[in-house]
């Protein structure tokens, strides 16, 4: 997250979400409205990166980050990244007074598919194909690719290609 000041807004932020302990709030919304609220902000290549993942249809659905996100240091790295845009994007598209709307809900009982329904006032699955095209349109396919592509990738391309030179030479 970088500062310490950002951290303690990121974790005072958990403080308010969680301020009903019977609530169930969804862990992507925990984390992306925590994410959010500290200011925090994606870097280019971060953003471009989950570009490419929205490009390929590789983003998480939101109901795989209802209850706890991916183990491993990378995907749950990108599971907070994921969440963190889904709230820009909610605020950005329905207006900021819609994420401590979303809150009410959840804390009066509500599922992730009811309260965003109510809220967008569209199916969970249209929103999430909406949000999937908003961030594939946030960095150019140029950006996207440039953010899975290094020198190891290219070395590699670069291999078979003189690899399959010589089988079909030798054939």
């Amino acid at each position: 997250m970088g500062s310490f000041e950002t951290t303690l807004i990121h974790e005072v932020a958990h403080l308010v979400i969680h301020r009903k302990r019977q609530a169930r709030i969804p862990r992507w919304f925990d984390e992306g409205v925590a994410t959010w609220a500290s200011g925090f902000s994606l870097s280019a290549e971060q953003e471009s990166y989950l570009s490419f993942l929205a490009r390929v249809g590789s983003l998480y659905r939101l109901e795989s980050l209802e209850h706890r996100f991916p183990r491993a240091h990378t995907p749950t790295t990108i599971a907070y990244q994921q969440s963190y845009l889904l709230i820009t994007y909610l605020a950005e598209r329905y207006g900021q007074e819609s994420i401590p709307r979303l809150l009410d809900l959840f804390e009066g009982g509500a599922s992730t598919t009811v309260a965003l329904e109510t809220i967008v006032k569209i199916s969970a699955d249209r929103l999430e194909e909406d949000f999937q095209s908003w961030v594939l349109r946030r960095r150019s396919l140029l950006g996207a690719v440039a953010s899975v592509v290094n020198l190891w990738t290219i070395s590699a391309l670069l291999a078979l290609a003189a690899i399959a030179r010589i089988w079909l030479r030798s054939r």
